[in-house]
């Protein structure tokens, strides 16, 4: 618990130490206005002693509302709802829970880029409308949520009047978009001055603590957590291709679309633009329809099992972005790596794991210290990776033990 101070007290010692931090007396007054008027939106009064005990979940709650809004899908509702629930681990104190109640975070239904309002609802109930809309709208296991029979009643009705009124079929290609109240800038930075203030009589490691929490808020929120949910089973090598893992594949679609587009940029280490034209040939979209239903399911599964081995790479698509499946992109890899075992010639090390041991045609070249014209008519005997037709790289390993070779004049 806070320490519990006279209030002139508190706003004595908090404006001594704005002082000792520089600051105009102007902006004093500044901050001790929003101090107050956080005190009252909180808990009804000026008293700063109810501040002064939870002034952190308060801080964090503001610094959260910097975010400004997240888009969500079937796929990213799973990272927003982990995200929201670890705020229930500082919001716990009875009197926070029980004088927070403004509703300002507004939740819409999105589809075909337009919002179609739910409700307006205060920030610790949020994980719980989120873990309804989840349950709701994607079909997902009910957790044990917090809202009560009548509130989740009201909140089915809601949404089956908006999927109703506005000819919209309930389906796992919609998005939920979530907007926080707007103009919280000039609050947050009075409050990060109290919080700061407040520290000076913590215990270091509470105040490391916090600090690991409020970033996790800056750099592990939704926004920032949409990709990189996959890991580096095996490292490509000249004798074996990159595979992957989706992580938490146990919590993901049950044909495994995890990956995004910019995945597939550091997958295939290939920039923007070329993963793009690469996805607009060999793309295909499991879910055309405007509903995504069972069928759509088992139509992918039946795609992933029998059309890997054809050269397409198979999409699922949502209001916000489209996703790619695991197994198929480790079956594309698998396709497009060409190991030709030269060591026939002189003993060459395959094993050597990462793409900095692959280059372009360019550079093959020159390492070679051949033309395009005698590269081409032994190119064949190269081992190469072509995940593009204008993109092939080469093992550069094996490239120095045949450029050794041709200066021996030792052809293949």
């Amino acid at each position: 618990m806070g320490v519990f101070y006279k209030m002139d007290d508190l706003r004595k010692d908090f404006e001594e130490w704005l002082r000792k931090q520089n600051n105009s007396s102007s902006t004093i007054e500044q901050y001790i206005r929003r101090i107050d008027k956080i005190c009252r939106e909180t808990y009804q009064n000026c008293n700063w002693n109810n501040l002064n005990g939870e002034i952190f979940p308060v801080f964090a709650q503001y610094t959260e509302y910097a975010n400004k809004e997240y888009y969500l899908d079937f796929v990213t509702i799973r990272y927003a709802l982990n995200y929201f629930k670890t705020f229930s681990q500082i919001n716990n104190k009875p009197s926070f829970q029980k004088n927070k109640k403004i509703a300002d975070i507004k939740i819409f239904l999105y589809h075909k880029k337009s919002d179609y309002f739910l409700n307006t609802v205060n920030f610790e109930n949020l994980y719980d409308y989120l873990g309804t809309l989840n349950s709701i709208l994607y079909k997902q296991p009910n957790q044990q949520y917090k809202l009560d029979y009548s509130q989740r009643k009201e909140f089915e009705n809601v949404i089956a009047s908006v999927l109703d009124k506005n000819t919209i079929k309930p389906n796992r290609k919609l998005a939920i978009h979530i907007v926080y109240k707007k103009s919280v800038s000039a609050t947050r930075t009075a409050l990060s001055k109290y919080y700061l203030f407040q520290q000076t009589t913590q215990p270091a490691n509470v105040y490391a603590t916090n600090e690991l929490f409020l970033e996790n808020i800056r750099k592990k929120n939704p926004n920032k957590t949409v990709n990189g949910h996959y890991t580096i089973e095996k490292q490509i090598s000249g004798k074996n291709p990159l595979v992957i893992n989706a992580a938490n594949e146990q919590d993901r679609l049950d044909i495994n679309f995890t990956l995004t587009k910019q995945d597939l940029t550091q997958i295939f280490k290939l920039n923007k633009d070329t993963v793009s034209k690469l996805l607009d040939k060999a793309k295909f979209s499991n879910n055309h329809t405007s509903e995504y239903d069972e069928e759509d399911y088992i139509l992918a599964r039946n795609l992933v099992k029998y059309y890997t081995h054809q050269d397409v790479i198979i999409g699922f698509d949502t209001e916000i972005r489209t996703y790619y499946n695991a197994d198929n992109i480790n079956e594309y890899l698998r396709k497009h790596h060409h190991h030709h075992n030269n060591s026939h010639i002189q003993t060459i090390n395959y094993t050597k794991e990462g793409y900095r041991h692959w280059c372009n045609r360019k550079k093959a070249l020159e390492i070679l210290g051949i033309g395009k014209t005698a590269f081409y008519a032994h190119s064949y005997k190269f081992t190469y990776i072509d995940y593009t037709s204008y993109t092939t790289k080469y093992y550069i390993p094996e490239l120095k033990i045949i450029k050794k070779r041709l200066s021996s004049k030792i052809i293949f």
